[in-house]
């Protein structure tokens, strides 16, 4: 696995780049509705992408970081597309102004400028490399309504260097412009003006008339793929797809040179142990990826992560077995997971995935905002192209799949107290819970960002199965608590419950705490 340090990583990239860097240039002014974001990069093309106005005038100009002046490039205006509530939307511009560059350098960082209303802004980028060498890219998904917890994220990924940026969907709660400057361009701002994004249509993107017009594709052919150094991707519309995109999916993978990794995204999981138990693509997708040497799959969806083992079918790839994986708590409400011999790791924590990539080896970290790792795995394969022994000896049969129960987590109620604390500071948490048929052992907590408002010892317990609890966790505040209008206490409080439920062990956030009502 590549070790990285991603202060050295970003310092590096800045020397690399004539010391003026290949970071954006921070925040910007509102007058910009919509900062720059970058898409569809290759060794030699850029998008920059912006939102305006057709009565402004637009300007772009850009240049290698190593040269002295900047060069003009054509601005293109897209009208927004007819909606629902257009003269809402029309209030954060009416166009999309956008940049389509052909003519770049390989592994070169530029240095770009937009001029809108008035308003200049100045980030930069670097092409990828003509010839493959290792990198690390991020992937993640359902972000939503979920907005600090996305700029927290969003944050730690750019510290991480990654090479682009791929959300496995439901970016916004619903497909209208005002959503999207809110829930995703807000957060990432900052952050996709210098590093690419390849976007995934989820099932809140709903009919996706802005999704498309945002990200510069036909509504009903949000499928697509690209290759970066040893890595193919491609990424399918699991919202509609069907039969032309399967007809595409297996051309486009047959095409795939020898030796490349293989890896496919979508929103929909394949296989999953999440609340939402989605199986999309199991009988029209599924054999596909195996036919054509899939390595790793990779959606959304349900709030959590999971990873499975490696799965095969008998007969067709007992030698080459693929990697599902979820990423989809970046924001959106928590799920719970089912445990399953079939599942490797799994938590319900605020998350995004590193993935490095070198010639042998797929290496993965899952990490939370504030760094900490909640899983690490490899795929390694050999000369020859196969799997390495460990990665097959780890393998599972796909057949078995629904045959073996599926052994539910618990079922975690709200996170309340009855009363705020009078001059001792003295309350209670309650949270009840109702258990499957296996016996759960926990430790609840209070959030590690509470400590500063809260005091509280830690409780643990174990539950019979099949029975329902509460916990109740005595919590001193260190000042005055108030309440929301929507009952959350400020200051806020949020808890930690980590437990082990059918064999496997998961750490869950909890709240954030509510006032449930007048105590007796």
């Amino acid at each position: 696995m590549i070790r990285r340090n991603p202060l050295l990583e970003i310092l590096g990239l800045a020397l690399a780049c004539g010391l003026i860097g290949c970071q954006g240039a921070g925040p910007a002014s509102d007058a910009l509705a919509l900062r720059p974001f970058l898409s569809g990069p290759s060794p030699r093309g850029m998008t920059v992408s912006w939102l305006g106005r057709t009565s402004d005038p637009e300007s772009f100009s850009y240049r290698p970081a190593d040269a002295p002046t900047f060069q003009g490039a054509r601005v293109e205006k897209s009208l927004l597309p007819e909606t629902d509530d257009g003269a809402a939307e029309s209030t954060y511009g009416d166009c999309v102004c956008r940049v389509h560059l052909t003519d770049l350098q390989p592994g070169t960082c530029y240095r770009y400028r937009v001029g809108s209303g008035g308003t200049v802004r100045e980030s930069s980028f670097q092409t990828p490399p003509l010839h493959p060498e290792p990198f690390q890219f991020a992937i993640y998904g359902d972000s939503r309504e979920g907005v600090a917890e996305h700029a927290r994220l969003a944050r730690a990924m750019a510290a991480a260097a990654p090479a682009f940026v791929l959300h496995t969907g439901d970016m916004v709660a619903a497909d209208d412009l005002p959503t999207y400057r809110q829930q995703f361009f807000g957060p990432l701002a900052g952050v996709i003006d210098h590093i690419p994004l390849w976007p995934v249509r989820g099932n809140h993107e709903g009919p996706a008339k802005v999704f498309g017009w945002l990200f510069d594709r036909p509504v009903d052919r949000l499928w697509y793929s690209f290759d970066w150094g040893d890595l193919h991707v491609a990424v399918l519309d699991s919202c509609r797809g069907g039969e032309a995109m399967a007809t595409w999916l297996a051309r486009d993978l047959g095409q795939v040179p020898a030796g490349r990794w293989k890896l496919v995204v979508m929103h929909h999981p394949v296989y999953d142990l999440g609340q939402n138990q989605s199986r999309w693509g199991r009988e029209e997708f599924a054999p596909l990826f195996r036919r054509y040497g899939v390595d790793l799959v990779v959606s959304g969806h349900s709030h959590c992560y999971q990873r499975f083992r490696p799965l095969f079918t008998r007969g067709v790839n007992p030698r080459h077995p693929i990697t599902y994986l979820v990423s989809g708590s970046a924001g959106a409400p928590v799920h719970r997971v089912g445990d399953s011999p079939y599942l490797a790791a799994a938590s319900q924590e605020r998350h995004f995935v590193l993935l490095e990539v070198r010639r042998h080896e797929l290496a993965g970290r899952a990490l939370t905002a504030d760094g900490r790792q909640i899983d690490s795995f490899r795929i390694v394969r050999n000369a020859d192209g196969q799997l390495a022994p460990d990665d097959l000896a780890r393998s599972m049969e796909e057949a078995d799949f629904d045959r073996l129960p599926l052994i539910q987590g618990p079922y975690l109620g709200a996170a309340t107290v009855v009363r705020l604390p009078g001059a001792d500071g003295k309350m209670t948490v309650r949270l009840p819970l109702a258990v499957g048929p296996a016996e759960m052992r926990y430790r609840l907590v209070l959030g590690d960002q509470e400590a500063a408002d809260y005091q509280a010892a830690e409780v643990t317990g174990v539950v019979a199965p099949n029975t329902s609890w509460t916990i109740q966790l005595p919590v001193r505040a260190r000042r005055a608590v108030n309440v929301l209008p929507d009952g959350r206490l400020t200051p806020p409080m949020q808890l930690s419950l980590e437990y082990s439920f059918g064999g496997g062990r998961t750490c869950q956030p909890v709240g954030p705490v509510r006032l449930a009502g007048p105590g007796p």
